[in-house]
C-alpha cells in the first residue's frame, strides 16, 4: 500500500511533525488563561455587535453603489446588478482582535464607481442608514498612504477603505484571489486589495488556524510590550509579525500554540538574514508590476530582515528595518527564547513573558529627543506625521557613526499642549520643555490619540497632505504651542583604556532638520523642529510609567583633604557651587542665557548653511562665515570653560591634582607663581572682549606649554609648530564677571584661581579629554 504523501505548507519540508506532549498542551492551557487574564480576548457579546455592524456597512455598501450607478445613468437592469461587497482584513480577518481593537474593511464596487464617489456619498448614505447617535465620529482621510475614512460607530472603530475592479459588477460571492482583478488598477488601488488578499492567502498557508491565532496572540501582545511593534519607524508592524508566526507554524505543523512561541523566539532570532521570510514561493502574475526580487531592484539588496508577503505583487513588509532596530529585534528574540525556556522547566510564568519595556527607566544612559512643535493644532497634526515619517533616516545616520552601537527609536510620539508668556518660554518649549504645559491638560501618546491625520502623513510622508493656512485664517494663538516629542535611546560602543569620545551628531541633525522642512508644506513660523540630547535622568516625568522609578542623576564622589568640609559637586546645574567665587546670578545668566544663545544661533546659522549649499549661494555662504565662526567658538570655548571649573577649596582645585602638569609648569616658567603672573599679565592685557589660555602645542616628541589670548570668541587655533589642545581658559568677557566685580577686573582674575578644575587640565594635558560624552548640536 503506498504511504500517504503529507502536505508540505511553505517553501521548505516541516522540521517536526510531532504530536504535542501532555506538558506542552499544558503550557498551552497556561498560555490562552494568561491571554485572557491579560484582556486579550473580547466578551462574545462584543463579538456580535461586531458582526451587526458589518452586516450594516454590506447593506450600505450596496445602497452607495446604487446610489452612484443611478447619478451616473445607468439603467435599472444594471443598476440592480452592480452590487458591492465588504471585505475584512488586518486583525479582524485574522481572527486575532480584542477589546478596542479596530475592523479593517474594504469596500469593493464595480468599475464605474470611482475614489471620489466613495468620500462623497458614502458618508451620507452610511449616516442615513445608521441608528440614530450610532455614529459617533467620522473622518475622510484622502491622503493617506491608503486612502480611508476613519469612522467611530456605536463604540467599534472601523477603517474603511475603498477599491474598484475592472468588472461591471461585483457579485456576494467575488474571491478576490484571482490576480487578473488587478488589471487596470492604480497603485492605490492595488494596495487597497492587497491588504485582503495577503490576510486571506496567510490564513490558507497555515496548518492549523486555531494554533497559529493563539500563537500570533502571544507574539503581538510580547512585541506592544516591548515596544517593538512600528512599521513607520523601523520594527515589524501586523502584518509582518503574522508572518513570522506563520512560517514557523508551517515548520512545526502539529506544535501547540505554545510550542509554536517558543520555537518562534529561537528560529527567527537564528534565521539567516537577510534570506528572506517566505509563506509560499514568489509567484510571477499577469501585469507588468514590480515583485520584490533583490536580483532585479537594487534597492531590494538593501532590506536587513525582508519578510515578503504571500499575495502577488509580493513586495517586503519590513523595508524600514534599520541595523539599530534589527539589533534591538534580536535582543529581543533572545530574551524572548531564555524566557519561554525557563516557562517550560516552571522557573518563570507566561506573564513574566509579557513584562513591559524599560525604555526610558533602565535600557539607555543617553537619548536624542526630536521635538516637533506648531502653533494650531491642524498644523501639528500633519507636521509631527511628516516628522515620524522621517525619523529611521536619523536612525540610518546615527547607525553609520563609528560610536554608536545602537539608535532606538521609541515607536510611540508624545504630544502636549503649552501656553508660554513669551519668546523665551516659547523657545524652551520648541526645544523640548514641559515646564509651561497647559493647565487641565495631560500629555498623551501618539497611539492613543490615533489622530488620522498624523497617521495618514507618518504613513505616506504628507505627500499629498492638505495644511490649513494659519496664517490667514486667524486660528493662530501665540500664546499656544502645540509639540509631539520623539525619543530615540543611544547605547554607545565601549572604549578602549584610555581612548576619549567625542560624538558630534551637528551635521546629522542638520541633515534631518533640512529634511523635514524642506517639505512643500512647511509653514515658516508656523512649524518648528529642535533635536536636543538628554541623559536619562532629565527625561520628562510623563514618559514614565507609574510603576516606574525615575533614574536619578548620579553623585560624583569628590576626593576630599582630611581636614575640609563637604563640598558641592561641580555640576552647572548647580548655580551656586562656584560661591563665592562666582555668584549664582552669573552662572544662571551665563550658562543659561549667553551659552544658549550662542547655541540657538549657531544652530540658525548651520541650517541656513544648508540651504545656501543646496541651492549654491555663494554670497550667502561667505555671508555665514562670520556667524558659524562667532556662535561656534562661543559654543566650544563655554563647553570648555564650564569644565574648567570646580568649587573652591575641591580637590580638583589644588593644583596636587595635577602632578605633571604642575611640573611642566614649573618647567617652563620656574614656578607655579610665575606663571600665574604671567597667566593674569595676559588676561589684563586683553582690549576689550575676549579670551586667556594655557595651551599645549604638540611639537615633536614633547608637549610645549604657552599662555595665549584669543578675541572675542576664537578659540586658541593651531600653527604651523603644533596642534593647540587648550588646557584650559577664562572668560574675559564683561558678562562673565561685571555682575560680582563691576569695575574690578583685577579682582576676577585674582579670584578665578580658587575655582579652577586642575584635575581636568592634567587630563587635557595628558591627552585624555572628555571621558564623558559630548553631544554638539
Amino acid at each position: 500500500m503506498a504511504t500517504q504523501q503529507v502536505r508540505q505548507w511553505g517553501v521548505t519540508p516541516p522540521i517536526s511533525m510531532t504530536l504535542p506532549a501532555p506538558e506542552e498542551v499544558a503550557a498551552n492551557d497556561e498560555l490562552i488563561a494568561e491571554l485572557k487574564a491579560q484582556n486579550n480576548f473580547e466578551l462574545p457579546s462584543e463579538t456580535e455587535r461586531r458582526k451587526q455592524s458589518l452586516q450594516l456597512m454590506q447593506r450600505v455598501t450596496i445602497e452607495f453603489i446604487k446610489v452612484v450607478s443611478k447619478r451616473k445613468g445607468l439603467s435599472q437592469a444594471a443598476v440592480e446588478a452592480s452590487g458591492g461587497k465588504i471585505f475584512t482584513y488586518g486583525s479582524y480577518r485574522l481572527g486575532v482582535y480584542g477589546p478596542g481593537s479596530d475592523i479593517d474593511t474594504l469596500v469593493v464596487a464595480p468599475k464605474h464607481v470611482l475614489i471620489e464617489d466613495f468620500f462623497s456619498d458614502f458618508p451620507p448614505i452610511l449616516e442615513r442608514m445608521s441608528p440614530p447617535g450610532a455614529i459617533e465620529k467620522l473622518t475622510p482621510v484622502p491622503d493617506a498612504f491608503v486612502p480611508l475614512i476613519k469612522l467611530e460607530f456605536s463604540g467599534i472603530s472601523f477603517d474603511l477603505i475603498f477599491a474598484r475592479l475592472i468588472i461591471p459588477s461585483i457579485p456576494l460571492n467575488l474571491d478576490l484571489k484571482n490576480n487578473d482583478y488587478l488589471r487596470g488598477l492604480d497603485d492605490k488601488e492595488v494596495r487597497s486589495l492587497n491588504g485582503t488578499r495577503v490576510t486571506d492567502q496567510i490564513l490558507e498557508l497555515v496548518p492549523q488556524q486555531k494554533t497559529f491565532r493563539l500563537a500570533l496572540r502571544a507574539i503581538k501582545l510580547w512585541a506592544q510590550r516591548r515596544a517593538i511593534y512600528a512599521n513607520i519607524v523601523g520594527f515589524p508592524g501586523g502584518v509582518a509579525w503574522a508572518m513570522l508566526v506563520a512560517r514557523v507554524c508551517q515548520l512545526y505543523p502539529q506544535a501547540t500554540g505554545s510550542v509554536i512561541v517558543g520555537k518562534f523566539f529561537r528560529i527567527m532570532n537564528k534565521w539567516a538574514w537577510p534570506q528572506p521570510v517566505l509563506l509560499k514561493p514568489i509567484e510571477d502574475g499577469p501585469l507588468q508590476m514590480k515583485v520584490w526580487n533583490p536580483k532585479i531592484y537594487h534597492g531590494d539588496r538593501f532590506h536587513l530582515m525582508p519578510i515578503i508577503t504571500p499575495a502577488y505583487p509580493s513586495m517586503c513588509a519590513t523595508h524600514n528595518i534599520s541595523m539599530s532596530t534589527k539589533a534591538v529585534i534580536l535582543r529581543e528574540l533572545q530574551r524572548g527564547g531564555d524566557m519561554v525556556d525557563k516557562i517550560f522547566a516552571k522557573q518563570l510564568t507566561w506573564n513574566d513573558l509579557f513584562t513591559i519595556h524599560t525604555f526610558f527607566s533602565k535600557d539607555y544612559k543617553y537619548y536624542l529627543q526630536i521635538t516637533a512643535s506648531s502653533k494650531t493644532k491642524d498644523a501639528q497634526s500633519v507636521w509631527s506625521g511628516l516628522v515620524e515619517s522621517k525619523l529611521r533616516h536619523l536612525v540610518g545616520a546615527l547607525d553609520r557613526k563609528s560610536t554608536i552601537a545602537i539608535a532606538h527609536p521609541f515607536p510611540k510620539g508624545f504630544e502636549r499642549t503649552h501656553v508660554v508668556k513669551d519668546d523665551a518660554e516659547a523657545e524652551q518649549v520648541k526645544n523640548g520643555s514641559t515646564k509651561f504645559q497647559a493647565q487641565g491638560t495631560s500629555t498623551e501618546t501618539t497611539d492613543q490619540t490615533n489622530d488620522p491625520n498624523h497617521n495618514a502623513a507618518a504613513e505616506n510622508g504628507a505627500q499629498d497632505a492638505q495644511v490649513p493656512d494659519t496664517a490667514s485664517n486667524g486660528e493662530s494663538d501665540s500664546r499656544t504651542i502645540y509639540t509631539t516629542t520623539y525619543y530615540i535611546g543611544l547605547d554607545l560602543k565601549p572604549l578602549e583604556p584610555g581612548a576619549s569620545r567625542s560624538l558630534d551628531i551637528s551635521t546629522d541633525a542638520n541633515i534631518f532638520k533640512s529634511t523635514c522642512t524642506s517639505w512643500q508644506g512647511f509653514q515658516q513660523g508656523i512649524n518648528e523642529l529642535s533635536i536636543t540630547h538628554v541623559r536619562n535622568f532629565d527625561l520628562p516625568d510623563d514618559v514614565f510609567r507609574p510603576e516606574e522609578t525615575k533614574p536619578t542623576r548620579p553623585k560624583k564622589k569628590v576626593a576630599k583633604k582630611a581636614s575640609a568640609a563637604v563640598t558641592h559637586k561641580r555640576n552647572i546645574d548647580a548655580v551656586d557651587a562656584l560661591e563665592p567665587v562666582i555668584s549664582a546670578q552669573i552662572m544662571t545668566l551665563h550658562h543659561q542665557k549667553h551659552h544658549q544663545a550662542y547655541i540657538t544661533n549657531l544652530n540658525a546659522a548651520l541650517a541656513a548653511h544648508q540651504t545656501a549649499t543646496a541651492s549654491n549661494d555663494i554670497p550667502a555662504l561667505i555671508g555665514l562665515q562670520q556667524k558659524i565662526k562667532f556662535n561656534g567658538g562661543g559654543h566650544i570655548n563655554h563647553s570648555l570653560f564650564w569644565r574648567n571649573l570646580a568649587p573652591a577649596g575641591s580637590a580638583e582645585t589644588d593644583i596636587k591634582s595635577a602632578p605633571k602638569l604642575g611640573a611642566a609648569i614649573v618647567e617652563r616658567w620656574g614656578s607655579v607663581d610665575a606663571f600665574v603672573d604671567k597667566f593674569k599679565q595676559t588676561l589684563l592685557g586683553i582690549q576689550g572682549s575676549g579670551w586667556g589660555w594655557l595651551i599645549a602645542r604638540d611639537s615633536g616628541e614633547k608637549r610645549r606649554l604657552e599662555i595665549v589670548s584669543t578675541k572675542d570668541q576664537d578659540p586658541p587655533a593651531s600653527d604651523g609648530t603644533g596642534e593647540a589642545v587648550p588646557l584650559f581658559g577664562v572668560d574675559m568677557w564683561e558678562h562673565a564677571y561685571y555682575l560680582q566685580y563691576l569695575n574690578n577686573k583685577a579682582g576676577y582674575v585674582s579670584e578665578i584661581w580658587k575655582v579652577i578644575n586642575w584635575k581636568i587640565a592634567e587630563e587635557r594635558f595628558l591627552g585624555g579629554i572628555e571621558k564623558e560624552v559630548t553631544l554638539k548640536l
